[in-house]
């Protein structure tokens, strides 16, 4: 039994600004495998550092 893809390809495109104590990012991430894997998520962050 194969538990694992084998043929993996990961990629992460992403932005992010920072504005006194407030960080603010975007991301996609696109996952890709054989037998027809694909994985697409799209993430948005907001961070406060105090």
């Amino acid at each position: 039994m194969r538990v694992l893809d084998s043929n993996v390809v990961n990629a992460t495109l992403g932005v992010a600004a920072q504005n006194g104590a407030w960080t603010f990012g975007l991301d996609y991430k696109l996952g890709v495998g054989s037998d027809d894997r694909l994985n697409n998520s799209f993430n948005a962050r907001v961070n406060y550092a105090f």
